[in-house]
């Protein structure tokens, strides 16, 4: 599964991830590659009972979705609008964290922990995460 996520990330132009340190330890996200494909990923440390029992696999990635044209360029616009040329305060928070990553236009970006809690301002992986929700309802 490693390799796979890996090429998926080289090729990526956004990715949203999360990782969780309790009960059921693991990662899961999004990568929305530049070849117009929308990926989703889940991986847990160790297959529990929990797990087991509701037959949740311990390593999963999703076939992909084809986004139209249309849905490509809000992820472009996204990107442009809300991160290119911007400066990001990480959060300290424990046992989680939250990326924003990709590659656009030949600059890397990664911004960890920009995220917004309850009445707070929307962080950066709030916004993207709101972003991939409706692309992906959107028919």
């Amino acid at each position: 599964m490693q390799e796979i996520l890996n090429n998926l990330k080289t090729n990526s132009l956004l990715q949203i991830s999360n990782w969780w340190g309790l009960r059921d330890a693991g990662k899961a996200g999004t990568i929305i590659t530049k070849d117009k494909m929308l990926y989703k990923y889940t991986f847990y440390h160790r297959l529990s009972p929990f797990l087991e029992k509701n037959n949740i696999p311990q390593e999963y990635i999703s076939e992909g979705i084809k986004l139209s044209d249309k849905k490509y360029e809000r992820i472009i616009k996204f990107i442009e609008e809300e991160i290119v040329d911007k400066t990001f305060i990480s959060k300290k928070i424990r046992d989680v964290g939250y990326n924003v990553s990709g590659n656009y236009n030949g600059q890397s970006f990664s911004i960890h922990n920009n995220f917004g809690f309850s009445n707070e301002e929307k962080g950066l992986y709030n916004k993207a995460k709101e972003l991939i929700e409706t692309i992906k309802g959107d028919n």
